[in-house]
C-alpha cells in the first residue's frame, strides 16, 4: 500500500469514527434520558466486568489534579439537560470532555449490560 492510499483510508476512517462518535453520543442520550434514575456503572466489586474510566482532565486544577484513569460511577442527565458522568474525581463531569473511545466504551457497556437483552 503506498502512503497515499494509507492517507486515504485514514480520511475515510476519520470520517467514520467522527458519525460513529455523534451516534453513539445521542444513543448514550436517549437511553439515560428514558430512566427513572443514574445509571451505575461501577459495582463494589472489584471484579466487575463493567467497571470502565475516563481521564479526568483536571478540571481548574490541570496541573497537578488530572487523572488518567478515574473510574466511572454512574451516568445520568445533569440539571442542564447533558449528559453527564459521576467519576471518582468529579461528580458532574460532563461526557464532552471525554475522548471519543473512552464514549465508545461507555455506548459498548451500556448496550452490552442493559440495552441488548431487552
Amino acid at each position: 500500500m503506498t502512503p497515499k492510499e494509507i492517507d486515504n483510508k485514514l480520511e475515510d476512517l476519520a470520517v467514520v469514527r467522527n458519525e460513529l462518535y455523534k451516534e453513539s453520543l445521542n444513543a448514550i442520550k436517549d437511553f439515560v434520558s428514558k430512566q427513572p434514575k443514574q445509571i451505575v456503572m461501577l459495582d463494589d466489586d472489584p471484579e466487575d466486568r463493567y467497571s470502565i474510566s475516563v481521564c479526568y482532565d483536571g478540571g481548574n486544577h490541570p496541573e497537578y489534579a488530572s487523572n488518567g484513569c478515574s473510574m466511572v460511577k454512574s451516568i445520568y442527565i445533569n440539571k442542564n439537560g447533558e449528559l453527564s458522568l459521576d467519576i471518582e474525581d468529579d461528580n458532574d463531569y460532563t461526557i464532552d470532555r471525554c475522548y471519543c473511545d473512552e464514549v465508545f466504551q461507555i455506548f459498548d457497556v451500556i448496550y452490552n449490560y442493559f440495552i441488548k437483552d431487552e
